[in-house]
């Protein structure tokens, strides 16, 4: 996200209004929602994330509110990614991005992006696992 390609960043805490200040300057502006809060991703967590209801978004375009299932892990680097594809798709369609959150490492990768990490792969995943069960909590931190 850069200056040569304008957006609106909206942050603060749960339940201070950003949502509200988001539809209205997206009706004023022509603009589109992009969630960039971690539990408003998830469909099951609407009222514990104080999410906009389905009548206050039916005005504005709204994007990555509720796509994952509570078993889904999502993190900072998927949201990163489909953030950006949201961003591309609401300017293609001539309108303002409006990135609004509470979530301040989201915030942040969405300003300056995420040094690259490579997945875990599935096997030391489950060393780690079994490790873990293995030695309990306190004698696996001090091993790592």
């Amino acid at each position: 996200m850069t200056v040569a390609h304008p957006y609106i960043m909206i942050a603060g805490p749960t339940a201070s209004g950003k949502s509200q200040l988001a539809i209205d300057l997206a009706k004023q502006c022509g603009g589109a929602v992009i969630n960039a809060d971690s539990m408003q991703l998830y469909a099951d967590l609407s009222i514990l994330t104080a999410r906009p209801q389905p009548h206050e978004m039916q005005d504005v375009p709204h994007h990555l509110f509720g796509v994952f299932d509570a078993a889904h892990r999502a993190s900072v680097a998927e949201w990163l990614d489909h953030a950006a594809t949201a961003i591309a798709s609401v300017r293609a369609a001539g309108q303002l991005p409006i990135i609004i959150g509470g979530t301040g490492m989201y915030l942040q990768a969405g300003l300056r992006g995420i040094a690259p990490v490579p997945d875990v792969p599935p096997a030391t995943h489950q060393q780690c696992v079994d490790m873990y069960k293995r030695l309990g909590g306190a004698k696996f931190r001090d091993a790592l």
